[in-house]
């Protein structure tokens, strides 16, 4: 799967989001009045570009930190790219920690998004700690979606939610096509990832630490709800990543029939629960067809490096220490491996 880049208007639009949205030039001459809330500001701007027919939003103010105090939505657009050039979205301790109106940003039913170097601080002790609900960045149906070199702390939830609902009537409302390179995630309230409905996607080169707060603490959950329909979660790709810390690495659950998963290129380091009875392991599965290849293991002494249960993988070409890899009852195949 390849990222289609959108296709922008001629016109290129670099906006004012209020005092703290600017260009740079406009920074540099004009003094900057601190806003107690910039959300408002952001999704006026925003709504202009859905309006248009695409566009880009650039961040460039000093300073770049823009609070938000209700979530940004956007919903039914497409061709938009918002450049953070470096800028941070954070919370502020005011916004919900109780249900979906503490989500950050928003996408639903959009298609070409791209999201760049913007740096998402949920600031979950300021809020009231964890719940199961405020995301910071969601996706729900979206198609073509690229977050590139953005960075993910102190999330209420998970750093990334990409699904088509709760719920949906058919799998096709999954997000689709979904890329994130490049990026940080660290400090979740539960996971780094949460892939709930998506199919098509790639998770590369990207850096996950200390997701344990929560059940399951994974970088990377592929877990529909009980009730989706079949089929709403397959052909994702973990390649070439990093994490530590975390109680999971990669989950993958069986419900909604998972399927085609690849897990490759990654080191698995430090992988701790903290507690007796939540799994330490650095890749759990129940899906069908996945292969877990070419990745290096270095779990906590009570922990795994693989368990594969019920389904089917195909485990080749990993390191792990001896004896750490559990494999279950369901058709799995074990080729060339390296027990140290």
């Amino acid at each position: 799967m390849e990222f289609n880049c959108p296709r922008f208007l001629p016109c290129v639009l670099n906006l004012i989001a209020a005092a703290h949205v600017c260009l740079a030039s406009e920074a540099q001459s004009q003094p900057t009045v601190l806003a107690p809330d910039d959300a408002m500001p952001l999704q006026a701007r925003l709504d202009v570009l859905a309006a248009a027919g695409g566009g880009k939003l650039t961040l460039t103010a000093a300073p770049s930190v823009f609070h938000i105090g209700r979530f940004v939505l956007v919903h039914d657009a497409h061709d938009i790219e918002i450049d953070g050039q470096g800028a941070t979205l954070r919370c502020l301790a005011t916004l919900t920690n109780a249900d979906a109106r503490g989500d950050s940003l928003r996408f639903v039913n959009c298609r070409h998004i791209a999201i760049r170097n913007v740096h998402f601080d949920g600031n979950r002790d300021a809020r009231g700690g964890f719940n199961s609900n405020p995301e910071t960045l969601r996706f729900n149906s979206c198609d073509d979606v690229l977050v590139e070199r953005c960075t993910f702390t102190h999330d209420v939830c998970d750093g990334v939610f990409a699904w088509g609902g709760y719920h949906p009537r058919t799998s096709e409302l999954a997000c689709r096509n979904l890329r994130i390179t490049g990026c940080s995630f660290a400090d979740p309230g539960r996971s780094c990832i949460s892939m709930v409905g998506t199919c098509d996607a790639l998770i590369e080169n990207s850096t996950f630490e200390g997701a344990r707060l929560t059940r399951p603490g994974a970088a990377l959950d592929i877990e529909a709800n009980p009730g989706d329909p079949p089929g709403i979660n397959h052909h994702i790709r973990f390649i070439n990543n990093r994490v530590r810390g975390c109680a999971m690495g990669v989950s993958v659950i069986q419900s909604a029939s998972p399927h085609d998963i690849i897990i490759s290129g990654n080191f698995f380091e430090a992988m701790v629960s903290p507690a007796p009875d939540w799994l330490s392991v650095g890749v759990f599965t129940l899906g069908t067809n996945v292969l877990i290849t070419n990745n290096s293991f270095e779990p906590d002494p009570q922990g795994s490096a693989i368990d594969a249960e019920d389904g089917s993988s195909f485990i080749n070409s990993n390191s792990y220490p001896k004896g750490r890899i559990v494999i279950g009852k369901g058709n799995h195949k074990l080729g060339t491996n390296f027990e140290r």
